[in-house]
């Protein structure tokens, strides 16, 4: 398959103009990514806006780039999304142009980690509980705070080694690596075996104690807090939260539906307060 040039896929929201009223441009090219954004976008929005279409563009760099060439007048409004990532882990400027928006979470798939919402999705597949003992069973806020712990410090990890471009995995790496069940829940050994190796790398790139300096940094600068909650907007939502979870309701309740097909699910009932301050970069 050949693969469009970075200016076809930006041109290609020309033929939506009938379809859409604003533009919306992300960097995220997953299949089912664009389906997601117009769930939470159309929504958050609001019903007075339409839109059928988002236009994924590339690399956060191809994004930030085709942004600050949009700085002018335009006949339709547009905004351009970046992922929030590690960044402000980083310490990673962001530029301040012109409809250019950086989520306020890890990523996209971060806004789709809502009890509410899985409950709904539960309640439409189990049969022999009603809801209310679904929210029982399931004990959301329990089981994240079982992990939040742990995710958090491991967050924090590998935003410092990213920082430091050690040579471990610290984005996508298999959950294996730090689950030793099929519960949801996460193995203190293996995280702490996890964190070490990030340590080691970094620590060799840069000197020994320039790890454990950077961590005590980050942990400063971004209190916990409500651990929950913390966990939810900083760490990686599609290949550390949404795996946990699929674990955590496969051993409850036997669900095991196609990861897609369960992020649509839940971008459709999913809360959208936490994008509705997009209306304000649209421009």
């Amino acid at each position: 398959m050949i693969e469009r040039s970075e200016a076809s896929k930006y041109a290609k929201h020309v033929f939506f103009s009938a379809f859409n009223d604003v533009d919306i441009f992300i960097e995220d090219t997953a299949v089912e990514a664009k389906k997601i954004y117009v769930e939470l976008i159309g929504r958050a929005l609001g019903g007075g806006i339409k839109l059928s279409q988002v236009f994924p563009i590339g690399s956060k760099e191809k994004v930030l780039k085709r942004c600050a060439a949009d700085q002018g007048g335009r006949p339709r409004k547009a905004v351009y999304i970046v992922d929030g990532d590690f960044d402000c882990f980083c310490e990673i400027p962001f530029p301040n142009i012109k409809r250019l928006y950086r989520l306020e979470r890890y990523s996209v798939e971060n806004y789709l980690f809502d009890e509410d919402a899985v409950v709904r999705v539960l309640d439409e597949e189990i049969v022999d509980r009603d809801e209310a003992q679904i929210r029982r069973d399931l004990d959301f806020n329990g089981w994240m705070a079982g992990i939040s712990q742990a995710v958090r410090r491991l967050t924090i990890a590998c935003a410092v080694g990213k920082f430091h471009g050690c040579c471990v995995p610290v984005v996508n790496y298999p959950i294996q690596d730090i689950c030793s069940t099929e519960c949801g829940a996460v193995d203190e050994v293996k995280v702490g075996e996890k964190i070490e190796s990030i340590k080691s790398s970094v620590d060799s790139i840069r000197g020994d104690g320039e790890f454990s300096r950077r961590f005590e940094i980050s942990d400063s600068n971004f209190p916990v807090g409500d651990g929950v909650s913390w966990v939810i907007r900083f760490a990686p939502g599609k290949t550390v939260l949404l795996p946990l979870l699929k674990r955590r309701l496969r051993s409850s309740f036997g669900f095991s539906h196609k990861d897609t097909s369960f992020r649509l699910r839940l971008a459709k009932r999913a809360d959208v307060s936490g994008l509705s301050n997009i209306a304000k970069y649209l421009n």
